[in-house]
């Protein structure tokens, strides 16, 4: 219920009606004419005699409109009026500027409508083209706008000091504006419950509800969106009442993110029916008219709020739509369409379930089904977007671990991962994309640059294959083309995705990852990582038997005590990687590119950290020297091709912090050498590596210690975080010791430095009294003690 009277103003739809009407019979004249002027028929001879200064017709003549929606001085609302007005009214408030912009017109939708009237663009059409043209551009551009208009009209008026002075032009006050807003949005015919078959907003709302499930009742019943927005309608008008001035901008917003939806459910509609490759569509001969000028009226409708989320997504649309193209949809078909717009839902404030899939009494057509809004939970995290295809990429991974755990090495060489585009997504591609990727990122340049190879992931893995390693035992070369893939191609393009969505966010559009695929955005990059990093066999808990990281790091926290309750439970590198990338996909939906940057490195720290534990335990286990470990015969193929593998899957990150560290790694695991850990001890070998814990971002206890159901190994003690030496993990709650440094060490050096202090302090009195003295003496004309000073 409005507080003010706003009927006159509703009564504008009677306009649009007889557009409509005009429009349909294509009698263009007549429709350009109720545009520009009013409708309500011409004034009449004896109308024009009136002496009442507020009548319509006073002061015209009979060629004149009458006007279905006069105003209170007697001047005719016009929807004309609504279309160019954006450049007098609307300069200062949030959509309007964002529409002409766009278009680069600050008379977009007059423009647009203009074109379909007799001398326009697009005059030489199918007239029934021009008819929707002329129809929906009127309704859903002009339309649209001004009601945004009136509703941002009565905000910025409330916040100016008082709620009743909304124009001091016209008979307006703040809480009239609002009402406006409704009264433009719904019109007249609606009637006072809404159940009338209108010319506005809310009957659009009403007829896209039936076609897409979104009634009250699915296809019957009031539309959601008008009950929505109504109840939002209502709020705000009664905070604009109470005078909550700042607040209300909350149900303006979201009123402007309901009218979108029947937008957007109509492009859809359209660009289903105008595809000619669609045999349920409406042009499988190429010929629709129709159908195609509402899609494109639909989508230039709503494309500058698409343009605002995503550009590639809106060039998508036009490419597809826009009706001076030689045909329609000839770029993409409907499904390609669909599921490009539904990357801009979040961005636009809208809802997968608020859309809802387009459909008839027989059931939803086969394409449009609902998006989802919440995707599949992938190892405890939860996507923004669908990457449940991606994760499938590791059922690659577990037929390469099968293959090459039967040394079928052909088949090993020889997907499960689908792209949006129907290409395959390989673990080879992940291995070989570096240069053409990543030479822009942090880690990629540092990994490349260290081994000397572009495709030095692919060439490790090649090389057990057929290439340098091919020679080995069989046991040695599976273990190096396993952890090759997973531990080397695999962990790089995990970080290749978190870092490419950072990058993406950071160039002005978090929904425009990559506009050369198929399907990117920077949100989507940040969910591919985890995607990539859990797998999908780890399940919605993470708790299958994966194939990739995520299980590495549940391995090794059984073997170094680093699980939440020590060998057992959840890794702590998993659960940290979790909290992380949650923090990162939050940070990046919010459009904080910049920050965000903090969560990329701590995964990469937390991914590191089963490398080298992995690292740790075969370069024990390989120590012929080792008896507690499975090479004192001298033989252990596969514990040395697995300490390979993971050493070189961590040593550029070594190499950057010690070079000299990396060089002990690999003259003690290479496998192209004579013999495994015949340089150093595992003891020494651990040691050293210690030393670069601190510079790779990682700790002692994030490392813990090797250990079986017995206890820890002898040699394999936790480190002590910030000693630099190594002691039994008991060592580091000894009362003793301060960081490793006996306490009686530590009393000594601190009585000699107090007793430093005191001689330097009895030195400074005695030279001040000393200069004190020679003062006084050439005070007194002492020549000889002048000259010592």
């Amino acid at each position: 219920m409005p507080e003010t009277d706003v009927v006159p103003h509703s009564e504008v739809d009677l306009d649009m009606e007889e557009i409509s009407t005009a429009a349909g019979s294509y009698d263009w004249t007549r429709a350009e004419f109720v545009y520009s002027n009013g409708g309500g028929g011409l004034c009449s001879s004896s109308d024009i005699t009136t002496t009442d200064t507020t009548d319509s017709c006073y002061g015209h003549t009979t060629a004149d409109a009458k006007g279905n929606s006069v105003k209170d001085n007697g001047a005719i609302r016009t929807l004309r009026g609504f279309a160019t007005s954006g450049a007098s009214k609307m300069a200062e408030e949030t959509w309007w500027p964002v529409y002409k912009n766009y278009w680069g017109d600050d008379d977009y939708a007059d423009t647009f409508v203009l074109k379909a009237f007799d001398g326009g663009a697009w005059a030489s059409k199918d007239d029934l083209m021009r008819a929707e043209l002329v129809k929906k551009g009127v309704a859903y551009q002009a339309v649209w706008m001004y009601v945004l208009h009136e509703f941002e009209d009565a905000i910025k008026d409330c916040l100016s000091g008082d709620i009743y002075d909304n124009d001091a032009t016209t008979a307006g006050d703040s809480p009239h504006a609002w009402d406006e807003g409704w009264a433009f949005y719904a019109g007249s015919i609606e009637g006072t419950d809404g159940s009338g078959s209108g010319q506005m907003l809310f009957q659009l709302a009403e007829k896209r509800c039936a076609d897409f499930g979104t009634c009250a009742d699915g296809i019957t019943g009031d539309a959601n969106v008008n009950t929505k927005a109504l109840t939002y309608a209502e709020l705000g008008r009664d905070k604009i009442l109470l005078g909550m001035c700042s607040d209300v901008a909350t149900e303006f917003d979201l009123i402007v993110d309901q009218m979108t939806i029947p937008l957007i459910q109509g492009m859809l509609k359209y660009a289903f029916k105008a595809d000619p490759a669609n045999t349920q569509g409406s042009c499988t001969d190429g010929d629709c008219p129709k159908e195609w000028a509402e899609g494109w009226a639909f989508a230039a409708a709503v494309l500058p709020r698409i343009h605002y989320c995503s550009s590639s997504v809106a060039e998508v649309i036009v490419d597809n739509l826009s009706v001076d193209a030689s045909a329609p949809m000839s770029v993409n078909g409907y499904e390609y369409l669909k599921t490009q717009v539904e990357k801009t839902y979040s961005c636009l404030g809208i809802t997968c379930a608020e859309v809802g899939e387009f459909q008839n009494t027989a059931g939803v057509y086969d394409g449009m089904d609902a998006c989802l809004d919440n995707y599949e939970v992938i190892a405890g995290y939860e996507p923004a977007t669908d990457v449940v295809p991606h994760s499938m990429v590791d059922l690659d991974m577990e037929e390469i671990s099968a293959a090459v755990d039967s040394y079928d090495w052909t088949q090993a060489e020889f997907g499960n991962s689908i792209k949006g585009s129907g290409a395959i997504r390989t673990l080879q591609g992940f291995a070989t994309s570096g240069a053409s990727k990543m030479s822009a990122e942090k880690w990629w340049p540092i990994y490349s640059a260290y081994w000397g190879d572009d495709n030095y992931a692919d060439t490790f893995v090649m090389n057990a294959i057929s290439g340098d390693y091919a020679s080995l035992p069989d046991n040695m070369r599976d273990q190096l083309i396993k952890k090759g893939v997973a531990y080397q191609a695999v962990w790089m393009y995990v970080m290749h995705e978190f870092e490419d969505a950072i990058s993406d966010c950071l160039a002005g559009d978090i929904w425009d990852n990559e506009e050369t695929s198929d399907a990117g955005d920077s949100p989507h990059a940040w969910d591919e990582g985890w995607a990539f990093l859990a797998g999908s066999i780890e399940g919605t808990d993470g708790s299958g038997s994966g194939q990739m990281l995520y299980q590495l790091a549940e391995k090794r926290c059984a073997d170094f005590g680093t699980c939440v309750s020590g060998t057992s439970g959840e890794a702590k590198a998993n659960l940290k990687a979790l909290a992380y990338a949650e923090q990162g996909r939050d940070k990046i939906l919010d459009g904080d590119c910049v920050t965000v940057q903090f969560e990329f490195d701590e995964i990469v720290k937390q991914l590191t950290v089963p490398l080298v534990q992995g690292m740790l335990k075969y370069a024990f286990k390989s120590d012929p020297a080792n008896s507690q470990g499975s090479c004192t015969s001298g033989s252990c193929p596969k514990e040395w091709a697995e300490g390979w593998a993971f050493a070189a899957a961590v040593l550029p990150q070594v190499h950057e912090c010690d070079h000299t560290v990396a060089s002990m790694i690999v003259a003690n695991l290479d496998v192209m050498n004579s013999d495994p850990m015949s340089e150093n001890g595992f003891e020494e070998f651990k040691e050293s590596v210690e030393s670069v814990y601190s510079c790779m971002g990682i700790t002692c206890a994030d490392m813990g210690e090797f250990q079986n159901s017995a206890g820890v190994y002898a040699g394999m003690d936790a480190c002590v975080d910030g000693s630099g030496t190594v002691t039994s993990s008991s060592s580091s709650d000894d009362d003793d010791d301060v960081d490793g440094i006996p306490v009686v060490i530590v009393i000594i050096l601190a009585a000699v430095a107090l007793i430093l202090l005191l001689v330097a302090i009895v030195l400074f009195f005695q030279w001040r009294k000393t200069e004190t003295k020679l003062y006084e003496l050439v005070a007194n004309g002492d020549k000889a003690s002048n000259n010592m000073l």
